[in-house]
């Protein structure tokens, strides 16, 4: 919307008078006949446009009402936008203290799980340690000579129990023969004990059964994990979580190994 005060150059209050002087100064300086510049003939129109308004007072009225609703609603609009920019600023720096506070949460959560980890790492050192010298004496228990020796049967059901052994055997495998009172040989590993070989008369014939399960036939997977989580550790030294996870699994398996270990006596 035109600004015919501006156009005219004067106050918003200006009186019939002014309007008049201040028409005929700005006619003169723009008419076409004495003002040559390109742009003169498209001012004193707009002088023209301007005066036939303002000289007006119903007309003025009219244009005064119009251009104070035009003003009114840039200047909500510029409010309205102030208030989205303000808004989104705020926005913005809700955000980003968010991610601020997260990120010093976060920070704060590495401290602490460095101080705790790092505080029990010497001791599942130890476990680790301790737990891979432990199955290397598996493993050399595994692979010595077996201890041989005759016994007894005394009662059967899901082993042959002897008087100095429990030794797993599958039903079917020759099981009506093993009856209480029959003279067996057992074959165990010198350190641990771990029943691996039933030995007895049949027909004539000398049988070699192996037991059904212990640590070293279907679990040996148990103390394999325990070592390769020792020596991990023992190369990795510097990370502290690690070696803590690794000694609390491998304290698990060493509750499932010795059970193992147990029931195969």
């Amino acid at each position: 919307m035109k600004d015919y005060y501006k156009i005219l150059a004067l106050a918003k209050d200006a009186d019939h008078e002014s309007v008049r002087q201040s028409y005929r100064k700005l006619a003169k300086q723009f008419h076409p006949d004495v003002n040559p510049a390109p742009d003169a003939h498209f001012k004193f129109a707009e002088i023209n446009e301007a005066y036939a308004v303002l000289s007006d007072p119903e007309k003025r009225k009219a244009y005064d009402e119009r251009f104070l609703k035009a003003y009114l609603w840039m200047f909500e609009e510029m409010i309205d936008k102030s208030k989205a920019t303000q808004t989104a600023r705020s926005m913005n720096d809700m955000v980003r203290e968010a991610r601020l506070r997260a990120e010093k949460a976060k920070e704060h959560q590495r401290e602490f799980d460095k101080k705790y980890y790092r505080t029990f790492r010497k001791r599942a050192q130890i476990i680790l340690t301790s737990l891979l010298v432990f199955n290397l004496v598996v493993f050399t228990d595994y692979f010595l000579p077996f201890e041989k020796f005759t016994d007894v049967v005394i009662e059967r059901d899901n082993k042959v129990r002897t008087l100095n052994a429990n030794f797993p055997v599958e039903k079917a495998l020759y099981f009506d023969s093993l009856k209480p009172g029959k003279k067996v040989q057992i074959a165990r590993t010198p350190i641990f004990n771990q029943n691996r070989k039933l030995s007895f008369a049949y027909s004539g014939e000398m049988v070699v059964l192996d037991a059904e399960y212990n640590i070293y036939k279907g679990f040996i997977f148990v103390p394999v994990i325990i070592f390769i989580f020792g020596i991990i550790s023992l190369l990795i030294r510097t990370d502290d979580y690690l070696t803590y996870s690794l000694a609390m699994i491998s304290l698990m398996l060493y509750a499932v190994e010795l059970y193992f270990i147990y029931i195969s006596i």
